[in-house]
């Protein structure tokens, strides 16, 4: 069985500044390489070996790895992260509906030169 839960414990655990163990088959993948936790096998001599290199680690490095989280969680998730996401969206939606315009409508696009501007000023 396959999990596709995004994991929103994940999610605000980080976002506090706390590394996290997830295991495969969760969209946590990149814990281990952002330094904010470890992805493991679904199983239980796995996630031992998973809990017993957390609790191994210092206080130190925990909060080290817990502060990489959170500024991932910021970066991916805050307002900044998510506007541009949106933005990024939008534009991909206004060029496909330029393309098709000016593709299938021609006749719609006003003739004008290089330095005409598109709509007069009032």
């Amino acid at each position: 069985m396959q999990s596709r839960s995004f994991g929103r414990a994940v999610a605000d655990a980080l976002a506090y500044g706390l590394p996290v163990l997830a295991t495969t088959g969760t969209p946590w993948t990149d814990l281990g390489s952002l330094g904010c936790g470890w992805t493991v096998s679904r199983n239980v001599p796995a996630l031992v070996r998973g809990l017993e290199t957390a609790t191994a680690l210092s206080v130190e490095k925990l909060r080290s790895m817990g502060a990489n989280g959170h500024d991932w969680m910021a970066a991916e998730f805050g307002w900044s992260g998510v506007a541009r996401r949106y933005l990024a969206a939008y534009a991909g939606l206004a060029s496909q509906v330029h393309d098709r315009v000016v593709n299938r409508r021609p006749h719609l696009i006003p003739e004008r030169g290089p330095s005409q501007p598109l709509v007069e000023a009032a």
